[in-house]
Formats: structure tokens, C-alpha cells, sequence
């Protein structure tokens, strides 16, 4: 294909990606837990979330949900409302993992909740570490190093999940770049709607269309960030076209950003399509097919969470599973 034939075609795809944005939002970020129990009593009693499902794998998940792990793992869904109306965190945790280390690429959530001074109570009753800081709001570090920063909440309506913030090293690279391969609006710095924290200068901010829909904030850091498997992946929702769109983008641009190659998996609502790619900062980014994904989790929401007994048997099996590999690759 010709250099201007390949531009023609991205603009082409552009265009479409501009008409569809309304249709998209951001729908989870994953994080890592090395101790589930204590990680969903903090985000259920000190954060005041609910379980909204949970799941067990016997296998390491083919796009690396679970991260480069060859182990059983978990996932469990928290969060405010339902997924198909409201933000999440995916909670991952992988069998015979006991640590991660903490990352340096997502820096923290930011919440607005009812009553932040019975979180703080909750959360020091619990020995995590708290701090205030500018504006009124409260930082809290959660299980394995996962910072939240609360502030009063002033719109019952509003999701209580704020903003997710990121780092990099150049904030408003990766903000146009966000722009310009999903359609996001960017607020750049004073016009940030977040008052209670006084963000670094250079600070950026980006969200879909919509009047609840949750942020990204795009922070300056002095040094270009690393992001591991603790800093987890980001998700986000698009109709099919628009991925498929942004799947061509991407081949025609860098195919280096794409980690996992777009799949169309045949599901029980319909068709979901998929595309693991990763940001200019290196952060994992998911995205999935809002039409199928949003009657999947709708069906398979039940707000029941994980069966503790049943998961002392599956921590023994799974410990014998890595045994018998460990065995067989030393053979």
C-alpha cells in the first residue's frame, strides 16, 4: 500500500472513530491482589463497595488477564453499581502468588463517597496507611500498595468513582494520543473538574462524552514510567465497528502496540471483540465490544462473592498443579 493511500485510510478510520465516541466509556481497571479476603473487606467496608461477581479459572487466561502467570487465578468485580452502568475495579489474584511489586505507571484512584471521615475510621481501624491532604480529601493506601484519594461527595448521582490517574513522563503526548485514537475529550489543567486536589502543573485529563463518566488523569512524573503487571490494565468499552477501526489504525501506525491481536469470541449474547494494546507509556489497555459486553455482565452479575472454603481446595490444587510443571521442566 502507498504512503498516501495508507494516510487516506487513516483518516478514513478517524472519522469513524469521531462519530462513534458517544457510544464509548471506560468501563474497569484491573488490579492484583495477593490476598483477596483482605482486599475485598477493603474495598467493601473502608471504601464502601459492593461485590458485584466472581470467578474461578483452572487455567492461565490466553491474554494474560491474569497477567505472565501459569497458575489458577480469580477475578472478582467491585463496585459502586452495576458494570454495565457504572465503573469497577477487577480484582485479580493468581494461586501461589504472595507479592507484587508495586508499579510506578498508575498512581491512583480517586473516589467521592458519602462520608470519607467513617473511611478514614474504617481504614485506620485496619492499620492501613492514611494521610489528608490539600483540599479536605484523604489518601488511604490499600492491600498491596494501591493508593485511593477520597473526597466528600457533593452529587449523589455521580459515580463515586472519580478518576483513574496515570503517570508520564509527557502528559500531553500521551493525552493527544488518547484523543486521537478513541475520541477522548481532554480538560488540560486548571479546567480539571477535580477541585480537592491541586494537580501538577501539566496535568491532563480525558473522558468520553457523558455527564458520569469516570476520568483519566494524566499526570507529569520527572522520569518515563515502567508500568508492571502490579499497575494492572486499564479497560475500555466501543461498539464492534469502532474496534475493529482501531485495530486497523493501529496495523497501519505501530502494530507494536498491539499486545494481543484482535478476537471476535462467539459468546452466548452475541459476538465480543477484543484488542489488548498498550498506550504510549507502555500501560495495558483493553478493549472490548460495549453491545456484547454490557448483556454479558448484566446476565452474569449476582453480587455473590468468592467461596472461601472452596478456594482452600483450589489453593492446594493449584499448588499441586505449579508442583507437577515445576517437576516436569526439570526433567
Amino acid at each position: 500500500m502507498r504512503m498516501n493511500d495508507r494516510s487516506r485510510l487513516g483518516c478514513t478510520m478517524l472519522c469513524l472513530l469521531c462519530k462513534l465516541t458517544r457510544a464509548s466509556k471506560m468501563l474497569h481497571w484491573t488490579i492484583r491482589s495477593s490476598d483477596l479476603e483482605a482486599t475485598l473487606n477493603f474495598t467493601t467496608q473502608v471504601l464502601g463497595m459492593r461485590v458485584l461477581r466472581h470467578e474461578e479459572n483452572d487455567s492461565p487466561c490466553p491474554i494474560r488477564c491474569n497477567g505472565a502467570f501459569d497458575t489458577w487465578w480469580s477475578k472478582t468485580l467491585v463496585g459502586y453499581g452495576p458494570e454495565d452502568q457504572a465503573y469497577a475495579l477487577e480484582v485479580i489474584y493468581n494461586y501461589g502468588v504472595d507479592h507484587y511489586t508495586r508499579g510506578n505507571g498508575l498512581e491512583r484512584f480517586e473516589l467521592s463517597l458519602p462520608n470519607i471521615k467513617l473511611s478514614l475510621a474504617e481504614a485506620m481501624a485496619r492499620g492501613f496507611f492514611t494521610e489528608e491532604i490539600k483540599g479536605g480529601a484523604l489518601s488511604i493506601t490499600g492491600p498491596d500498595g494501591y493508593v485511593f484519594h477520597l473526597r466528600n461527595q457533593t452529587d449523589p448521582n455521580r459515580d463515586p468513582f472519580d478518576a483513574v490517574v496515570i503517570n508520564a513522563k509527557e502528559p500531553m503526548a500521551v493525552a493527544a494520543w488518547y484523543m486521537l485514537m478513541f475520541s477522548m475529550q481532554v480538560h488540560h489543567d486548571i479546567d480539571l473538574d477535580y477541585k480537592f486536589h491541586r494537580y501538577p502543573e501539566h496535568t491532563n485529563g480525558l473522558s468520553f462524552k457523558g455527564q458520569n463518566s469516570v476520568k483519566l488523569i494524566v499526570e507529569p512524573v520527572a522520569e518515563a514510567p515502567t508500568p508492571s503487571v502490579w499497575d494492572g490494565r486499564g479497560a475500555i468499552g466501543a461498539p464492534g465497528n469502532h474496534i475493529k477501526s482501531i485495530n486497523i489504525k493501529l496495523n497501519l501506525d505501530d502494530p507494536t502496540q498491539i499486545m494481543h491481536p484482535l478476537q471476535e469470541l462467539e459468546e452466548k449474547l452475541g459476538t465480543l471483540y477484543i484488542i489488548v494494546m498498550q498506550d504510549p507509556t507502555g500501560q495495558e489497555l483493553a478493549l472490548v465490544s460495549i453491545e456484547t459486553f454490557d448483556s454479558s455482565v448484566r446476565e452474569a452479575t449476582n453480587y455473590i462473592g468468592p467461596d472461601w472454603q472452596l478456594r482452600q481446595v483450589l489453593h492446594q490444587r493449584a499448588l499441586e498443579t505449579l508442583e507437577a510443571k515445576r517437576n516436569k521442566d526439570e526433567i
